[in-house]
């Protein structure tokens, strides 16, 4: 036996669904640049070199230099002679003194001392080669830097946003809906 059934149907709901997208609009004008520089300056104030020659020795060598120099010389080298002077008329009394000699020494001390070399006097300075001094004094030259600058000034503006907006539409084409459906009436026998 077959027993009765009951239909369902189901009907789905259908949309329409429209969308539009947003829109956007983005502008922004450039930003505007100031740069102010400053030249750096460089001031070189150049130092000449100091050339000092001493040519005293020099000279000194050659005439005997200036006069004080020239009188201090012969002043100081005075004592030294004296005693050269001293200690040979010391011996030229002794050999005249001298009673062990039979010979009369005069004629002999006369000629000694006609021909006798005089005693080298330090009347100029000594001759050398290394009598001129030079020395060069070589200076660093005087720098003043004064730095340069840079001024930048930067101007920004801001972007412009035009915004359209976007939208959904949407309808309903169709409703959902259920359908039932009974079973047909059926008589029972017993």
């Amino acid at each position: 036996m077959r027993l009765p059934q009951l239909q369902i149907e189901s009907q789905p709901i259908r949309l329409d669904i429209q969308s539009r997208k947003a829109q956007v609009d983005i502008r922004q004008p450039r930003a505007e640049v100031s740069v102010q520089t400053t030249r750096p300056s460089l001031d070189v104030q150049p130092n000449r070199p100091v050339l000092q020659i001493d040519q005293t020795a020099t000279w000194n060598a050659i005439n005997g230099g200036k006069p004080e120099a020239f009188t201090q010389r012969i002043y100081s080298d005075t004592p030294a002679v004296m005693q050269q002077h001293a200690a040979r008329t010391i011996q030229k009394w002794r050999q005249i003194a001298d009673l062990q000699v039979k010979s009369d020494p005069l004629p002999d001390v006369a000629l000694s001392e006609a021909f006798r070399e005089r005693a080298p006097r330090q009347v100029f300075g000594p001759a050398s080669l290394f009598n001129t001094r030079i020395s060069v004094e070589v200076r660093k030259p005087d720098i003043s830097l004064t730095p340069g600058d840079v001024d930048i000034q930067v101007q920004t503006h801001r972007p412009q946003v035009d915004y359209a907006r976007g939208s959904v539409q949407y309808t309903v084409t169709q409703y959902p809906k259920v359908i039932v459906t009974p079973p047909p009436l059926v008589e029972l026998q017993a």
